[in-house]
Parts: structure tokens; C-alpha cells; sequence
């Protein structure tokens, strides 16, 4: 299993995929406005 690379060039590699594709792995919440006075009415039960 040695395919002739040090630890250390192993790890930047790794590093490097991560930097590459974190990104796109973890995508930012999305944005919810916040409910109106005018949206609360509908939970009248009607």
C-alpha cells in the first residue's frame, strides 16, 4: 500500500480536496422573512 508519497504529501493533498469542495458541500441556509402580523390571522381555525 505504499504508493511512495510522505505523510505530509498526503495531507496537503487532502487539504487541498477540502478546500476545493467545501464549499459546495455545506451551501448556506437560506433566508426565511419573518412571518407578518397580516399571516398570523390565518390560524384562526376558519
Amino acid at each position: 500500500m505504499n504508493d511512495g508519497k510522505t505523510k505530509k504529501e498526503k495531507s496537503d493533498e487532502l487539504d487541498e480536496a477540502l478546500d476545493e469542495t467545501f464549499p459546495a458541500s455545506d451551501p448556506p441556509a437560506p433566508v426565511i422573512p419573518p412571518k407578518s402580523e397580516e399571516d398570523d390571522d390565518d390560524d384562526d381555525g376558519e
